[in-house]
């Protein structure tokens, strides 16, 4: 049976914008490189076996967020999870896919009506271990306040699967159509479904589009993916690449990935500072 959420990297930007507009989230198969998939893998394996999957840090902000949007039920940052941020200042390979052309042009048709220009919103590698429960349900854009709706986009997310991403090992659940709900609508269960792909595909789905990572029900198998958020050029980030990325780090990125960072002005003075008031 066809997948109407699926669609080949060979179909263009424009293909895959027109599907996540439409059903809230698409998968682009076969979207990363071979080259740019090992690259991936080798900067961040080493780094993800150290991570803690049960940090209580990082489940005690999953609380408090909770808290903050009103989710009840299940938990936003289940354990059995090895989590990495910062992912600018870590991976010369996630430079060059956060600035890949197909993620340009698809958020430049998405939001780019609604801004002089995108950036960076958030940056993780996640590792969903065996064990692994059912993550909350949630939206890229709970973080905003309703300052008013119906609104425009303010974000898209994507993720890029490293292993293969299946009902069983916690593949990413999404709720299609749910970016068009009003607020406070709950999805059924016949109303989920699970963002099945292979190695290599991208998710990419709408910033009110519900979503939360599945349980792995498998016994050795860990569901690896790295996740990419963008939003309009006006917004506050949710992860200060300021400070996640050390000075001398950012001093050193390709211009390309400083500048989508927010490492510069947004129009003509947002993010103005003594010393780059000439440009």
């Amino acid at each position: 049976m066809n997948n109407p959420y699926s669609i080949p990297a060979t179909a263009g930007a424009a293909a895959a914008a027109q599907v996540l507009q439409d059903t809230g989230l698409v998968i682009i198969n076969d979207a990363l490189d071979t080259a740019l998939h090992s690259e991936l893998l080798a900067d961040l394996r080493s780094l993800l076996e150290q991570a803690d999957p049960n940090d209580p840090a990082i489940a005690a902000i999953g609380d408090a967020a909770a808290d903050r949007i009103g989710i009840t039920e299940d938990v936003l940052m289940p354990g059995q999870t090895r989590r990495l941020m910062g992912l600018v200042g870590k991976s010369p390979a996630y430079g060059k896919l956060i600035t890949s052309p197909l993620l340009a042009e698809i958020r430049t048709i998405v939001l780019g009506p609604y801004c002089d220009g995108t950036q960076l919103h958030g940056t993780a590698a996640m590792s969903v271990g065996p064990g692994a429960k059912t993550q909350s349900l949630h939206r890229e854009e709970d973080s905003f306040p309703p300052f008013f709706q119906p609104r425009p986009p303010l974000v898209i997310a994507c993720m890029a699967a490293l292993t293969d991403f299946t009902r069983d090992n916690g593949a990413t659940r999404m709720v299609p159509g749910s970016h068009r709900w009003e607020d406070g609508r709950n999805a059924t269960a016949d109303e989920i479904i699970p963002a099945e792909m292979p190695a290599g595909s991208l998710l990419v789905w709408m910033g009110r589009t519900l979503h939360g990572a599945g349980a792995n029900i498998t016994r050795d198998e860990w569901r690896t993916g790295v996740f990419i958020s963008y939003s309009l050029g006006w917004l506050r980030q949710e992860e200060n690449q300021y400070l996640a990325t050390p000075a001398e780090v950012a001093a050193r990125l390709p211009e390309a990935v400083r500048t989508l960072a927010g490492f510069g002005m947004y129009s003509s003075s947002l993010g103005l500072y003594e010393g780059n008031m000439g440009h």
